[in-house]
């Protein structure tokens, strides 16, 4: 910048000052190229951003759906279904203690109950005492996977609540054990499940809930 042309190419600016030809402005009707203008990478900042959050609430709605589809009842479960309408429930149980009407999947007499799609099978409950004197309840086990996929089982989802209104959970039983795994469609698995004996008299309520995410139980009111 001068007060006077230091030379050709030398350009005289509205303040009166005279600037070089490096700071010469663009000719007149040029404008600058849109990708050096502030607001251009303005937009392409947002455009990232959006899409992002785009990706994320598609992609969570996504799985949110292929979970509930993998809930679907053309997949053999019966999650969604009200024990009344449930044909592997008894329609109208007895009432027993901390019963659950919209959840709970009573036995049917031949001590089958199906839910979450399988049919859980519970017969022959009986008090018996080992060799050390300790007094065990226990009952022959099937767990049938009615599901079109790979479901786990467990002895330990089974817990059996006494007359006076105590919860135990299963305990290891060593020979015949139900055990813990896995089934594919189709697959069947059985053995014993035991309970230690509290040595009270009166209905006993066995219960198999087999999932944290599904309020979904099978019972069986056990007289002993």
């Amino acid at each position: 910048m001068s007060d006077t042309s230091q030379g050709p190419g030398w350009w005289q600016a509205s303040d009166g000052k005279w600037y070089a030809p490096a700071a010469a402005p663009p000719p007149p009707g040029q404008k600058k190229k849109f990708y050096t203008r502030v607001w251009f990478w303005l937009l392409v900042g947002l455009a990232v951003l959006f899409g992002g959050c785009s990706a994320i609430v598609f992609g969570t709605a996504k799985a949110v759906t292929d979970a509930a589809s993998n809930l679907s009842t053309s997949d053999g479960i019966n999650s969604g279904v009200a024990p009344k309408d449930n044909p592997g429930c008894v329609k109208s149980p007895p009432s027993y203690p901390d019963q659950q009407k919209t959840h709970d999947c009573v036995a049917l007499p031949d001590g089958s109950a199906s839910i979450n799609g399988t049919t859980v099978t519970a017969t022959g409950w009986t008090r018996s005492q080992d060799s050390i004197g300790d007094s065990s309840i226990c009952a022959d086990a099937t767990i049938k996977n009615n599901n079109t996929s790979t479901v786990s089982y467990s002895e330990f989802d089974f817990k059996l609540q006494s007359p006076s209104g105590t919860v135990n959970d299963a305990s290891i039983t060593l020979e015949q054990s139900l055990g813990t795994g896995d089934l594919v469609a189709g697959g069947t698995a059985s053995g014993r499940v035991c309970f230690e004996d509290p040595g009270q008299t009166g209905t006993y309520v066995a219960i198999y809930k087999p999932s944290a995410f599904l309020a979904s139980r099978a019972i069986w009111l056990v007289q002993l």
